[in-house]
């Protein structure tokens, strides 16, 4: 269920407390699309609740990543649609913030990045990572703005991180 999580946190740029109270009936649908390269990609149709969003207005996105939610759902027990996505023994709560961070500690040591701490490695960095990536991709901000649930100035102004791939890439570019 972790590895899904962080899998689904990567592909949606969800906030943490809008991936951990999702519910299945949050989600859609899941269909079949294809990437710009060709290959087969499933995308989910999510509603993020206002209630849940930090911003506290809901929004539908479209996202990445929809195979994950499918590995997720065919492992539960528990997939009624009040029934928690990343949910504990039960399905009725969600899995608690304690235990979220236990299995990131065990995680963060176990492939050796013992300072995750002090590099501030959360689960937050996930949607971090998921929003440059989307900007690697070519997405505009406003595009990545909408799925993320903010504004295409916050986009700019705390993600953009260009590297040199990015800027050769931007150099080569022609009308």
């Amino acid at each position: 269920m972790v590895r899904d999580a962080i899998l689904i946190a990567s592909n949606t740029c969800c906030r943490v407390g809008e991936l951990f109270q999702m519910r299945w009936g949050d989600i859609e649908k899941i269909e079949e699309s294809v990437y710009t390269n060709g290959k087969d990609i499933k995308i989910a149709t999510i509603n993020v609740r206002g209630e849940t969003s930090k911003t506290r207005n809901s929004r539908r996105i479209i996202v990445r990543g929809g195979q994950y939610f499918q590995r997720l759902r065919h492992r539960s027990t528990h997939t009624k649609e009040e029934d928690y996505v990343f949910a504990c023994i039960g399905g009725r709560k969600p899995l608690p913030r304690q235990k979220w961070y236990q299995h990131w500690k065990s995680l963060m040591n176990g492939i050796g990045i013992s300072d995750y701490q002090e590099r501030k490695l959360t689960y937050y960095s996930l949607r971090h990572y998921g929003i440059t990536s989307r900007i690697r991709a070519g997405n505009t901000y406003s595009e990545i703005a909408e799925m993320a649930g903010t504004s295409a100035a916050y986009i700019e102004s705390h993600y953009k991180h260009y590297d040199d791939e990015m800027l050769k890439s931007a150099a080569i570019k022609s009308a």
